[in-house]
């Protein structure tokens, strides 16, 4: 995962602002460079994602915790009802397209989005948070149609093609396979948000082009994890 998040959010400011600011993404910092990121890979036969019709498939990803704990009267945690269900869970964080959820949704209205789901997405509950926010940075209005379609209209999902193959290093670089068709590892979803988002104006992206370390070519794809550094180590790869 590459991201320059400090430059984003900079650059997205000086937007709403009124003064734009491009030179906020020169940077090319990799926030999450010298870090660990959780990931979890699953091999899945295509036979078994077939779609209800057509080839495109969405996915949305949600983090869960149990709604209820047991405790004692002293507020000792005992353990969890033995019999669960999915409601009893609660959403904590929930995503399908990237930025949406991160860039796009104002600050106060992330709880609500958070604990929705796709199906109130659908239902335009958080249509005019997303239009209003690309309408402040002065999206156009065919690329906030183009951006609706992805998130809004038919709900927050990222949508894969299983008719375009994929091939090339470190999980597939070919043109055309990539997102906004799903999301591989080494897709520069950023630069591509930012292009649609600026109209064009943007071509650089933010600068990150790819992860620190290498992926692998093979399943899982991801690139080894980071290994401590010797005491006294000075480094700067961690680049807040």
């Amino acid at each position: 995962f590459f991201f320059d998040i400090p430059a984003f959010g900079r650059f997205v400011a000086s937007v709403l602002r009124g003064a734009p600011d491009p030179t906020q993404l020169q940077r090319g910092r990799d926030t999450f460079a010298g870090y660990n990121t959780l990931a979890i890979a699953l091999s899945v036969p295509v036979s078994l994602l077939q779609p209800m019709a057509g080839n495109t498939l969405g996915l949305a990803a949600r983090t869960q915790r149990l709604k209820s704990a047991i405790r004692k009267k002293t507020g000792a945690h005992i353990g969890f009802p033995r019999k669960s269900s999915p409601h009893n869970f609660l959403n904590l964080d929930r995503m399908g397209n990237p930025a949406v959820n991160v860039a796009l949704l104002p600050f106060p209205r992330k709880n609500a989005y958070n604990l929705a789901s796709t199906e109130d997405d659908a239902k335009g509950k958080f249509a005019s948070d997303i239009v209003g926010t690309l309408t402040a940075l002065g999206t156009s209005q065919d690329n906030i149609n183009l951006l609706a379609q992805v998130a809004v209209l038919k709900g927050d999902f990222l949508r894969l093609d299983l008719g375009k193959a994929n091939s090339g290093p470190g999980g597939g670089n070919n043109t055309g396979a990539g997102f906004p068709n799903g999301r591989r590892l080494v897709d520069d979803t950023i630069d591509t948000i930012l292009a649609i988002v600026t109209n064009g104006a943007i071509t650089t992206g933010d600068n990150v082009n790819a992860n620190d370390v290498p992926l692998r070519d093979a399943f899982p794809f991801f690139a080894p994890p980071q290994q401590p550094f010797p005491s006294g180590t000075v480094d700067d790869r961690t680049r807040n």
